[in-house]
């Protein structure tokens, strides 16, 4: 419908035809661009879906991971404060057996000079039984005291003399007052008979400071409770509601810590995207554009060190972690495990029931083997049917057979209750290979772990016949 103004102007009489949509043509302009950025927001919003989410959720978590190894490696250097500089008085009392008070003192203060900002004593015991401590004054009243008779501390001691290992310990209140972290070292005889023990007893708030510290630079907020009663040690305890990672420290001290990025996890909602969708068209493609490209390099990575079946570790990933595994262990004077595992009889699973179940089966034993595994510990794929657990810190070989146990108990009971492969019986061979006692190099070691796998492997065969 249309109308017609009519105005003088001039003495001249004008007809202006105007269409009655004239004035509304803007608005309609701007609903349309407006609908049109909604629905490419919501295009958006299917396409990143949630479990596509999850999934970028999983690569920021993988990438993560590498802040906390960075601060663990960091801390465990600080576990080791004034170890080096007391191995001259280590040997000392190896050979002679003891130094009077006044020898030892002098000794131990040109030794520790530059620690002792951080070191609250050192205390030297004779078997059990604290016999000095430097500095004297302060801790007169911890002299003649038997720690094995100490609730707080006898665990400890005892699993030092007995084992003969370093131990790290904290923190623990002490017999002359207050709090420390305690770094017990086995000291022996000339004989190689165990003597007793140096104690060095760190500033519980110094290294809790440093904790702090060490994970700020590294981007994280951090929590540490003890593994055995829940007790809270240092950190945010306010993270452990925010869904963080949380990761065993198995290595003496039994700890639990959680972990997460300092500025949160990322949020790939789809209220987010779809917010962000209102804007400019341009950004939105723009953004697509980024997205796809981090994808990519996610996946790259992701794809570079993992195999495509199991996603577990590949051989590339393990050709980057073995020099760091021994470099590790010689200069923190650990041990570590090579575990080398093989399906028996795999080829009758696949001519039996094809390559389809012989692929779910790879799947379900990597599935397995990360179920089984402590956080620390690391599996890898490393041929059709062979696999590779890396354990870095062993105490004793008799710990590996506990691997064992726990391995044969889920294939058992997984396999029983999966319903695509609950027919199917499956044995795995395990060989393992200690470092530095089956080699001082990484791949010595593996051999040796080779070698133990074959022969559990030939024990199988000579059993079925």
């Amino acid at each position: 419908m249309k109308y017609n103004i009519i105005e003088k102007k001039d003495g001249w009489v004008m007809n202006r035809e105007k269409s009655k949509y004239h004035l509304s043509y803007p608005i309609t302009k701007i609903i349309f661009v407006t609908l049109a950025t909604i629905v490419a927001s919501v295009i958006v919003t299917i396409f990143i879906s949630s479990s596509y989410r999850e999934k970028l959720h999983y690569y920021e978590v993988i990438e993560f991971k590498d802040n906390y190894i960075n601060f663990k490696v960091k801390f465990e250097k600080l576990m080791e404060t004034g170890i080096a500089p007391i191995a001259g008085y280590q040997a000392y009392l190896k050979v002679n057996g003891t130094l009077s008070k006044e020898e030892t003192e002098e000794y131990l203060e040109y030794l520790l000079e530059e620690y002792m900002d951080i070191i609250r004593n050192v205390a030297i015991i004779k078997d059990t039984t604290i016999i000095f401590n430097y500095p004297y004054e302060g801790n007169e009243s911890s002299i003649g005291v038997d720690l094995a008779q100490n609730e707080l501390q006898k665990e400890i001691i005892l699993k030092t003399k007995n084992d003969k290992v370093i131990f790290f310990q904290g923190p623990v209140k002490l017999v002359q007052g207050g709090e420390g972290y305690i770094i017990r070292i086995p000291i022996e005889d000339s004989e190689g008979s165990y003597w007793g023990q140096v104690s060095i007893v760190l500033r519980a708030d110094i290294v809790n400071q440093e904790i702090v510290k060490l994970a700020t630079k590294e981007s994280m907020n951090i929590a540490i409770y003890n593994q055995k009663d829940l007790e809270f040690i240092v950190g945010n305890k306010e993270i452990v509601g925010s869904d963080p990672l949380f990761f065993y420290m198995q290595k003496n001290q039994n700890w639990i810590i959680y972990v997460s990025p300092l500025e949160g996890w990322n949020e790939f909602s789809g209220t987010k995207i779809s917010g962000l969708a209102m804007g400019f068209l341009f950004s939105l493609i723009l953004g697509a554009v980024v997205f796809y490209i981090q994808k990519s390099a996610y996946k790259l990575k992701f794809a570079l060190f993992h195999d495509s079946l199991t996603k577990l570790y590949n051989r590339s990933y393990l050709e980057n972690v073995q020099k760091q595994l021994t470099s590790e262990a010689k200069t923190n004077k650990h041990q570590y495990a090579l575990i080398h595992i093989d399906i028996d009889e795999f080829k009758k699973i696949n001519d039996q029931y094809g390559h389809l179940i012989g692929d779910k089966v790879l799947e379900k034993v990597g599935e397995i083997l990360n179920k089984i595994t402590r956080s620390e510990e690391l599996v890898f794929r490393v041929g059709g049917d062979e696999f590779l657990i890396v354990a870095p810190y062993i105490n004793k070989r008799t710990e590996l057979t506990s691997v064992k146990e726990r391995l044969n108990n889920n294939i058992d009971d997984e396999f029983r209750t999966d319903k695509l492969l609950h027919e199917i019986s499956l044995s795995l061979s395990l060989g393992a290979g200690l470092f530095p006692n089956d080699g001082i190099y990484f791949d010595d070691v593996l051999k040796i772990a080779d070698r133990n796998m074959y022969l559990e492997k030939k024990k199988h065969r000579e059993m079925d016949k």
